[in-house]
């Protein structure tokens, strides 16, 4: 009875300052401290707003926020914000889940401006710009759906914030295809990452009109390069072996993935 009451206390503790924290490190210490008894109102139920995993769910605190003008991310031109990323995840593992999940939510114009990796911990920094900046309710959204979570934002100021994030469960983002059947893509404007896992091998054959230099790239799991094919010239054709130990193979042009706009057919096997 005395250890659940204990762990009893301590749950509701840590909701408690969880919620609150996160809100007090989102909106700052003026706005915090301004509107102290509205935010502990605002947030009293605490699990509504942590997600199945006791993390925030920065997908219903924002909203919240940013109903009130505490927090602002559209602006009238377009704008440079910062935006630094600390996890544990590999580097390359880390920067395709990003680059992937910032890309889908429109941003584009993305300036790598620091990049630290000191044992077991990366730090990325970058410059986006737009006319919005990244929105943690829409940036957690996307991280969710890649095995990613945010494990806390603090706001440094109007145009920069800083988040830790969990790569512990990550996902690398791939495309689908079913293996022994043929896969057509058309208008192809994009490299694409298939997951292999127990497959042999491969056959990629350009459509006709194509100039298809192929550069296939062979991952294990944390995304290290086992091996690449790389033509010298358009050849539109590429079969072989997926190495042993390979999880990941990317299809992509040597060159320029114009080569590749009017599409291919691929089979994994």
């Amino acid at each position: 009875m005395k250890k659940l009451l204990i762990s009893i206390l301590l749950c509701g503790v840590a909701f408690g300052a969880d919620v609150l924290s996160g809100v007090k490190a989102l909106v700052g210490d003026e706005i915090y401290a301004k509107n102290y008894d509205l935010i502990g109102r605002m947030f009293a139920n605490k699990k509504s707003f942590t997600d199945e995993n006791g993390r925030l769910n920065y997908a219903r605190i924002v909203p919240n926020l940013t109903a009130r003008s505490w927090l602002v991310f559209n602006f009238r031109d377009a704008w440079d914000t910062k935006v630094k990323l600390t996890t544990n995840a590999s580097g390359m593992k880390f920067l395709v889940v990003v680059d992937d999940a910032l890309r889908e939510l429109g941003f584009s114009e993305i300036l790598p401006l620091d990049y630290d990796g000191v044992y077991d911990k990366i730090s990325l920094t970058l410059q986006i710009k737009s006319e919005f900046m990244l929105n943690p309710s829409n940036f957690y959204t996307e991280l969710k759906r890649r095995g990613v979570f945010i494990d806390s934002v603090k706001r440094i100021d109007n145009t920069s914030y800083e988040y830790e994030l969990d790569f512990t469960k990550a996902q690398i983002p791939t495309d689908n295809y079913v293996a022994g059947s043929t896969l057509s893509i058309a208008k192809s404007m994009k490299s694409y990452m298939f997951d292999v896992k127990g497959r042999s091998s491969v056959k990629a054959v350009a459509y006709e009109g194509g100039r298809w230099v192929p550069l296939i790239r062979f991952f294990d799991e944390e995304l290290n390069l086992i091996s690449q094919h790389k033509s010298k010239a358009n050849t539109n054709y590429f079969a072989g072996a997926i190495p042993k130990g390979t999880r990941y193979m990317s299809i992509d042009d040597a060159f320029t993935t114009e080569n590749i706009r009017r599409g291919f057919e691929i089979l994994i096997r």
